[in-house]
């Protein structure tokens, strides 16, 4: 009997071990993954800076998208696949590709289940989530090495391209990688598929 009460008591310990950092993490709003900010503070600064950097771009690369949607060649293979729009004015091609831009789909494709090419979030992951972790986020949740894989070229594109913050250590926290983005398909050819389907077996698109 006294065998029996020192067992259970052990397991009782055990359970308790286990479930009380959970039990505060719950109710003092300490959970290992807090959902992130829908846009962080660096987010909406970068997006603000890669606006006005491509608006001027955009500016000063227009004449020389209509020069070339007037030349010889480019006229050429809009006749051969596409008749009907052949001789519209520059401009009007100009404008009509950026309204396509605009309400193309953004989607990314996610796997069934976990590969080991590059971390991604799963379709039962996903399913019980209110949010969509990027790859950075989803590295930690499955407590992955983010030197390996993809994510080495997705950081350097998320720094040198949208001027994403690096990393203080090796090991990023739960905050830092808030601030990076989702990796997404513009979806100007309007695939079936939404995004290139090696990425994965389903795909989201995202209300922009």
């Amino acid at each position: 009997q006294g065998g029996a009460d020192l067992r259970g008591l052990c397991c009782v310990g055990a359970m308790a071990r286990w479930l009380l950092p959970a039990l505060l993490g719950s109710v003092l709003g300490l959970e290992p993954f807090p959902t992130p900010p829908e846009q962080t503070t660096e987010q909406i600064s970068n997006f603000q800076r890669i606006r006005a950097r491509a608006r001027d771009a955009s500016l000063a690369a227009t004449p020389q998208v209509l020069a070339y949607f007037d030349s010889q060649p480019f006229r050429g293979m809009l006749k051969d696949c596409c008749p009907k729009i052949a001789d519209l004015p520059a401009e009007e091609l100009l404008r009509r590709y950026r309204a396509e831009a605009q309400v193309a789909e953004l989607a990314h494709a996610l796997p069934a289940q976990m590969k080991d090419i590059f971390s991604d979030v799963t379709v039962k992951e996903v399913g019980g989530m209110s949010w969509f972790p990027n790859e950075f986020q989803v590295a930690l949740i499955h407590h992955r090495n983010l030197s390996i894989g993809a994510s080495p070229v997705n950081d350097a594109a998320q720094k040198d391209i949208f001027g994403c913050k690096p990393f203080a250590e090796r090991e990023p926290t739960w905050s830092e990688v808030a601030n990076r983005l989702i990796y997404i398909a513009h979806n100007m050819r309007r695939l079936d598929s939404g995004s290139e389907p090696f990425f994965g077996d389903f795909t989201v698109v995202f209300n922009s």
